[in-house]
């Protein structure tokens, strides 16, 4: 019979002899395996997705594989601790539940913050347009970790259509190497660090289309709705919106982008790393921060978090010769917590 040319495999040379004639091989032999430590676990489930040998028989986990899974049934090693405590998911949780004033009072403040800042304007539901859609929006709960209540109220950017509620969505976030490399110029010339992080970034600037919305939970009014007039947290085109914004206002007060970084702008004695809403400013003196500092509080709320000890979570270490250690000690732990494995 004339060989195929179908792409499948070539047969061996010579055909294998019969089982009862060839030397026994370690994956024909039956190993005798330890029993599991929790017997309502059958052993085909965890073999079912080990695959086959190369003699077509099922391969079996080895006995070192079994132990350690015994181990894991009968010690509970398995991360099952729950987490000590739990936000509200959603807004009924946050009112009805035990810190229900806690939690009502950040949402007024939220509220309140959205309004200040022309977030919308109330229209009639009757007024949208036929070719536009009304999206929802949820409250977001957050304990910080000064066991302060945040409440953040997000659209359902999910819900967008393209072309008619977005369009262009790409922002640009400063690279980790600018990061430590402005760090190391500024030891080396001997300069200050400040950092700075903007409240609500994502509500500055307009929208660049029409975009309707329910209004809060907690705050409805029957038949009306609200016309975004301004960004807000959950549109796919709030980061963008967000850097347009402090691009044109860095640009406008002299400071040029960075070919290499799209995020790090410069002049002479100052050099300012965005990285979405947090600023990472080094400068000669502290005039230059001072003055970098009036032209953002001129457009944006600031918090000024003064020398840098944490950043992208970096850490900083300054030491009495001047120089400055980095590192991600604290991320780590969190990371190793998260995980159940401090011990490790």
């Amino acid at each position: 019979m004339p060989s195929s040319t179908s792409g499948l495999p070539t047969p061996p040379a010579s055909p294998l002899p019969p089982p009862n004639e060839r030397e026994e091989t370690p994956s024909d032999r039956e190993e005798e395996t330890p029993p599991l430590a929790n017997p309502s676990q059958q052993e085909t489930d965890l073999t079912s997705d080990l695959g086959y040998s190369i003699y077509g028989r099922r391969r079996r986990p080895s006995r070192r594989l079994l132990e350690s899974l015994g181990k894991v049934y009968s010690t509970g090693t398995l991360n099952t601790t729950p987490a000590k405590h739990v936000d509200p998911v959603t807004f009924h949780e946050a009112v009805s539940g035990p810190d229900q004033l806690e939690w009502w009072a950040a949402i007024q403040k939220e509220y309140a913050s959205l309004l200040e800042h022309g977030t919308w304007e109330k229209i009639r539901r009757e007024d949208v347009p036929a070719r536009d859609h009304v999206i929802g929006c949820k409250w977001v709960f957050k304990t910080k970790a000064n066991r302060t209540r945040k409440a953040r109220l997000v659209i359902k950017g999910y819900r967008q259509k393209h072309g008619i509620d977005y369009h262009e969505t790409f922002a640009a976030v400063s690279r980790m190497d600018s990061v430590r490399g402005i760090v190391a110029s500024t030891v080396l010339r001997g300069w200050k660090l400040q950092q700075f992080d903007a409240v609500t970034a994502f509500l500055h600037g307009d929208v660049d289309s029409s975009i309707y919305m329910e209004l809060p939970q907690g705050f409805e009014e029957p038949g009306y709705v609200c016309r975004l007039r301004r960004s807000l947290y959950g549109l796919k085109q709030a980061p963008r919106i967000w850097y347009q914004c402090v691009h044109r206002v860095l640009a406008s007060h002299g400071f040029t982008m960075a070919q290499s970084d799209n995020c790090v702008f410069y002049k002479p004695d100052c050099v300012v790393c965005v990285y979405v809403d947090d600023f990472l400013v080094a400068a000669a003196n502290t005039h230059e921060i001072e003055q970098v500092q009036r032209v953002l509080q001129a457009e944006f709320r600031l918090n000024d978090l003064g020398t840098p000890r944490s950043f992208l979570g970096i850490q900083f270490d300054y030491h009495i010769d001047g120089s400055v250690s980095i590192h991600q000690h604290q991320y780590i732990q969190k990371v190793l917590s998260d995980f159940g494995m401090e011990s490790c």
